[in-house]
């Protein structure tokens, strides 16, 4: 069983020790803040530093540190660069002061500076010899006064002060350049309207004006704004010719920022997606603008929105690589191709064009080339087309059968020269080769024999544009003989 008297006794002994302890270390600061013995007669203000940190400082110290204009620095940071000022090279006899040791200092002004530096800590006093220690204060207000009234003076930009009804009462050099004056005149020239803000022209160049209110007026800014203005204008122009340049192109353009909002469109792109004019003016973002074409059926029917969502994903990176470029089978027939190519500043650009007629073509084109091979297949003699250039463009089933030679099924792109060899190979030595060879510009006949003995008959047919159609036919009696072996 635990005693609770004693526990209790206990408890308040060790809270007694610990009042008392911070009590003697308050005690001690307080003693680091007392003013130095020998200094008694004169008015002091104390400051307790630890390195570059301040730990604590008189009532009249804080007072001096309340109203310094730090303009973001630190309480410490702000007062050694004050007394650096009043007492050049303290910073580094601060520095170099070790334990024990002391330091004093006379200000051409008649402040006097006493440090000493003990254990982990160094206390600065300052000294009026006069008694007039709020001067401290004074002069660092009037310094900060010197340096604003400098700053605002050769400021680059025109500023100005002007008073509830409009009058301008202080201007500084830029301003007075602006009016072409030399020094101030009074009464300063006005150059903007009363209570102005915002995007202003003061002659020829435009400024952006700011107005800070007070009691009295209004801090007046005019910042350069020409630079601007005119990159506008050159941007506003560019848009219109690139918009007038795009209105009458068939394909559709869409143009996005960094950011994937729609910047520029051209009328095509409204026919191509089926979207109003009025949500692509609105600048929607690249997906919206896809979710928008998939609600129109202007984009493939995916299997689902999350292989869609991928897909749209998919076009985004290669379009920013600009190797992107697909053909989009849509709904209804009609087929699109898409290309996507990074545009400046990291932008996207994104051209639709209606490719249905041609695909048309193409299908058509197809199916006529299919029909004329299914004829030439159906022919029992062997027939080669070659164009201009020598090309093997058509040949049928007995051209492959006769020669061995099947361009569809090795997939190869043997000209005329290339066969001529393996053709006199296998057939008797005739005049007829040396004809082809030459080019002949009138048709020509010859009957030839096999190697195997087998009769054959070559033609040779020019055709418009410089082709030439070269046909085999195997003799009736071979037929007859090959049959019957």
């Amino acid at each position: 069983m635990f005693n609770l008297n004693l526990l209790g006794q206990a408890s308040g002994a060790a809270a007694m020790a610990v009042a008392a302890s911070l009590l003697l270390l308050r005690a001690g600061a307080l003693r680091l803040l007392q003013p130095a013995p020998r200094h008694d007669e004169v008015d002091q203000t104390v400051f307790l530093l630890d390195g570059a940190r301040l730990l604590d400082a008189c009532y009249r110290g804080r007072q001096f540190l309340s109203a310094a204009p730090r303009h973001g620095m630190t309480e410490c940071g702000w007062l050694l660069t004050h007394l650096e000022r009043m007492f050049p090279g303290l910073g580094a006899e601060l520095a170099a002061l070790g334990p024990g040791q002391s330091l004093e200092r006379q200000g051409e002004d008649g402040m006097l500076m006493l440090a000493e530096r003990h254990t982990s800590t160094t206390r600065i006093i300052l000294m009026a010899q006069n008694g007039d220690m709020d001067r401290l204060t004074r002069q660092a207000e009037r310094e900060e006064l010197c340096h604003l009234r400098a700053a605002a003076l050769a400021a680059p930009a025109p500023t100005w002060y002007e008073t509830e009804d409009g009058a301008v009462i202080w201007a500084n050099r830029a301003y007075l350049e602006l009016a072409g004056r030399e020094r101030p005149v009074w009464p300063f020239p006005r150059l903007f309207e009363p209570g102005g803000s915002g995007r202003i022209q003061c002659g020829t160049e435009w400024y952006d004006v700011h107005a800070e209110a007070d009691d009295g007026g209004r801090h007046c800014f005019a910042l350069p704004a020409g630079p601007a203005v005119r990159a506008e204008a050159q941007l506003r122009d560019f848009r219109q010719t690139l918009s007038r340049t795009f209105a009458d192109l068939p394909i559709g353009l869409a143009v996005f920022d960094n950011k994937r909002k729609l910047q520029m469109f051209n009328p095509a792109l409204l026919e191509l997606t089926r979207l109003a004019s009025g949500f692509l003016s609105d600048q929607p973002s690249l997906f919206a603008m896809l979710d928008a074409m998939r609600d129109a059926r202007t984009i493939p029917e995916p299997r689902d929105y999350r292989s869609w969502r991928r897909n749209m994903l998919a076009l985004e990176e290669a379009a920013a690589r600009g190797d992107y470029e697909e053909t989009w089978m849509l709904p209804g027939g009609r087929t699109h191709r898409v290309i996507g190519r990074p545009h400046s500043s990291g932008g996207l650009a994104l051209m639709f064009e209606d490719i249905s007629s041609e695909m048309t073509r193409l299908r058509n084109h197809r199916a006529e080339m299919e029909l004329g091979q299914a004829v030439l297949d159906g022919i029992d003699d062997a027939v080669a087309v070659f164009s201009a250039s020598g090309a093997l463009l058509l040949s049928n089933t007995p051209y492959a059968a006769l020669w061995g030679h099947d361009p569809l099924a090795v997939l190869d792109d043997r000209t005329l020269e290339e066969l001529l060899p393996g053709w006199r190979a296998r057939t008797v030595s005739d005049p007829f080769w040396d004809a082809v060879v030459a080019g002949a510009t009138a048709p020509r006949q010859a009957d030839l024999r096999l190697t195997d003995g087998r009769p054959l008959r070559a033609s040779l047919q020019p055709l418009p544009g410089g082709s030439v159609m070269i046909r085999f036919q195997l003799r009736p009696a071979a037929k007859v003989a090959l049959a019957a072996g």
